[in-house]
């Protein structure tokens, strides 16, 4: 996926690009006030600061470890991308604001992504490539890099997340899935079983609830974890969003061990839980609020079992 880019072998990763990140900085401003906006600023910047003094005693090219942290958007991956972005060995590529790595919210080239890691002095090049979750077994094994790449899968339960699209973006996954079953070739489709399709050409769109399509979309792009035997690899740690947010120091030591990543306190020091993003029940069919129940408990049985405490 993604286009052709030339990318200079010697420089650093730039980072955030300017447009984006004014947006950015703009509506974290209006959402949490001039003083709140003013701590994370500070905060950011001493962060750079730790980053840039450990630049210059560390070149680990071309011998960086790529990480991938995945799963389904409003899941929980933005908040795992900044706990370890407080690591001064990683280098982060974000898909909403780093053109270099991504192209359309998708990952460039393969040339390009491997240049990235190959090139950067950074210990980890950390990646968030959600339109290509279901490339990840790929891009750990075949992109040709020195260090073989790591992955996060991080899920979210699904009614947590229908309630956070349905405030954002209401009708966006019922209109995917229309298209899906009509057979328009999305990236949303990518990987998916021919029995997850065939489930997701058996509804009526036009009668569909959002909460429904916000539901059924949660349900084939997690199967993935299992349908593409992912739960079968220690390179790919699971992760669950409300677990992490009730117990964030054990749920972030194990990520970083599975990515060999040194744990630090500052990496969970702004984690905590929000109000939900809507209230009120949900109206869900029931073929897909039972299939989703019962991923839902496979996933946090893997989760468990991994962990201990099943």
């Amino acid at each position: 996926m993604g286009t052709s880019l030339s990318v200079p072998q010697n420089r650093p990763a730039p980072g955030f690009e300017l447009v984006p990140r004014a947006r950015r900085h703009w509506r974290q401003l209006r959402r949490d006030g001039l003083s709140k906006t003013l701590r994370a600023d500070l905060r950011r910047s001493r962060t750079a600061l730790r980053r840039a003094a450990w630049l210059a005693t560390h070149n680990y090219a071309p011998n960086a470890v790529p990480v991938y942290v995945v799963g389904v958007q409003r899941s929980g991956t933005e908040m795992l991308l900044f706990t370890l972005a407080e690591c001064p060995a990683a280098e982060i590529h974000n898909e909403s604001d780093d053109s270099r790595a991504f192209s359309n919210w998708a990952l460039r080239d393969d040339g390009v992504v491997r240049s990235i890691v190959e090139s950067s002095r950074s210990r980890w090049v950390i990646f968030k490539p959600l339109c290509d979750s279901h490339r990840i077994e790929h891009l750990m094994t075949g992109l040709g890099t020195p260090s073989p790449g790591r992955s996060v899968w991080i899920y979210r339960s699904w009614e947590g997340r229908i309630r956070s699209v349905l405030a954002l973006w209401p009708d966006n996954n019922r209109r995917v899935l229309s298209e899906i079953a009509a057979g328009v070739d999305r990236w949303e489709a990518g990987g998916l079983t021919p029995e997850t399709v065939e489930l997701i050409r058996s509804f009526d769109y036009g009668d569909m609830s959002q909460a429904s399509g916000a539901a059924l979309l949660w349900y084939a792009r997690n199967s993935l974890f299992f349908d593409l035997g992912f739960d079968a690899r220690d390179d790919v740690a699971l992760v669950s969003y409300e677990r992490f947010l009730d117990d964030p120091e054990r749920s972030m030591r194990s990520v970083c061990d599975s990515i060999g990543i040194p744990f630090e306190h500052r990496m969970i020091e702004r984690i905590g839980r929000r109000p939900p993003a809507t209230a009120g029940s949900l109206d869900i069919d029931p073929r897909i609020r039972s299939v989703c129940d019962d991923l839902e408990r496979r996933l946090d049985a893997e989760l468990g079992a991994r962990l201990g405490t099943r």
